[in-house]
């Protein structure tokens, strides 16, 4: 397994328990249900456990961007210092952007804005001319 490719299970497997760990809290903590020292070894241990896994892929990724931010990415000094910030303040909300933004390359895909076979005939025409 490439480092890439951990680091996309990681930011996959964040943003998909981020709903699921809010809502176990909100129900242990939230409407007065059992704490969780009254609840069930069967239900606290997977809840613990993908807790555990969570929280290690997080801190790998995150400190994995963090690292590409300072000394992998061909950022100008001031932007180094924004996304380092932007991650570290924002915490795991800048970690998943820097990652699917910077990273991953999703804010720089370029947009058409012409269909492909209008752009085809367009080179072709100026080939002409």
């Amino acid at each position: 397994m490439s480092v890439r490719s951990f680091y996309r299970f990681s930011a996959i497997y964040i943003s998909a328990m981020l709903l699921p760990m809010a809502a176990v809290k909100i129900w242990v903590e939230g409407f007065n249900g059992p704490t969780l020292e009254h609840m069930p070894f069967a239900i606290r241990f997977p809840m613990s456990t993908v807790g555990i896994i969570w929280f290690l892929l997080f801190l790998t990724l995150w400190i994995g961007m963090i690292y590409d931010c300072l000394f992998i990415s061909k950022f100008p000094v001031h932007q180094k210092i924004f996304w380092f910030l932007f991650i570290v303040i924002g915490v795991w909300l800048g970690l998943l952007v820097y990652y699917f933004v910077v990273f991953e390359g999703w804010g720089t895909r370029r947009v058409l804005s012409r269909p492909p076979i209008i752009e085809s005939l367009h080179n072709v025409a100026q080939k002409r001319e």
